[in-house]
């Protein structure tokens, strides 16, 4: 109970005061940091303004990045949540300065929408991720869908698939549509918050484990949150009529203590995900479906879109690889 308590003092409310002016930061790969710097952990950024939670104490600070901060990463967000650093507290503003990113054993990063040449880690160090849409109102997004998965292959990251809003369709319908997911093995959840049906299913799986819950808005993903936390500590917002689209709810990355060993991290709704840093030869490697035929194609390297002798394409026509899937693939690949 009296973590629920901390969770809505330091969420609740307007975050941090506005930076005066941006200052450019510096990065380089190694250096010495004071002996009196602490550990912690990113549970907030927002702009130029961070919130870690003391490795020891368990105390939050309000941080800003040093003028230089030592990391081995070279992304258009120098830090971000989950993020564990080093820190120096400070006199001045009662403020603390980050000084150091430690090492990140799992992230989930999308292509800069302003740099297309830059990384933008969404966060780090999570355990697993609940890709989060709904059945319906609105009706989910397999394009966006399986460019999650991708990402989530390509980091190595377990996934769990969520939909909400199961009161709203026919979910033999659903389910068939969804088939190929489950055929992949993929862990898929159909869910309500409306009618609180199979919450206690996806509760479960949330133990001991640090997930990130992303996708697109207006899925219900704030709701889903607030009832892990089991009280309102972010706003829900409404279906845009016009374009039957999410508006967003949450506009920045935040972390939340669940208990003592569970946290869960919020992120933005994304209606598209900009694949970073891959080849266009990567991507068949990562549609599992394909496996098994593209081993068998007549030219190597295939890229199983005009190629004679292609098995995938002979696969499809086959019905034994959804087609949906493989337009997927060519609408990806497009992009790439």
């Amino acid at each position: 109970m009296a973590q629920k308590k901390k969770n809505k003092q330091i969420f609740s409310k307007e975050p941090f005061r506005k930076s005066k002016s941006a200052k450019r930061i510096l990065t380089k790969k190694s250096g010495k940091i004071p002996d009196e710097a602490k550990k912690g952990t990113i549970y907030l950024a927002l702009g130029s303004n961070y919130r870690v939670k003391d490795e020891k104490t368990d105390e939050f600070v309000e941080c800003i990045l040093g003028g230089t901060v030592i990391t081995p990463y070279e992304n258009i967000n120098i830090a971000a949540v989950g993020d564990r650093v080093y820190y120096q507290t400070s006199d001045q503003n009662n403020q603390a300065v980050i000084l150091k990113i430690r090492e990140r054993h799992s992230k989930l990063s999308r292509q800069s929408v302003k740099k297309s040449e830059t990384e933008q880690i969404i966060a780090s160090n999570i355990d697993q991720i609940i890709i989060f849409m709904s059945v319906a109102d609105p009706f989910y997004n397999k394009g966006l869908l399986d460019r999650y998965l991708i990402s989530c292959e390509m980091y190595g990251i377990p996934t769990i698939l969520c939909f909400n809003k199961i009161e709203l369709m026919d979910m033999d319908l659903i389910k068939e549509d969804l088939q190929p997911y489950q055929d992949l093995g993929y862990s898929i959840t159909y869910i309500s918050m409306e009618e609180k049906q199979n919450l206690d299913e996806i509760s479960s799986k949330l133990d001991g484990m640090t997930t990130l819950v992303t996708g697109p808005s207006g899925v219900g993903k704030s709701t889903f949150i607030n009832y892990i936390l089991g009280e309102d500590v972010l706003a829900v917002g409404e279906i845009s009529e016009k374009y039957m689209k999410g508006k967003h709810t949450t506009s920045f990355v935040q972390m939340f203590d669940v208990n003592g060993t569970t946290r869960i991290v919020d992120s933005p709704g994304l209606r598209e995900l900009a694949i970073w840093n891959f080849d266009k030869l990567e991507l068949q490697m990562y549609f599992k479906d394909f496996t098994g035929y593209r081993e068998e194609c007549k030219f190597t390297p295939c890229t199983h879109t005009h190629e004679p002798g292609c098995m995938v394409k002979n696969a499809v026509e086959d019905g034994e690889i959804d087609i949906e899937r493989y337009q997927s693939y060519l609408s990806i690949l497009e992009t790439l």
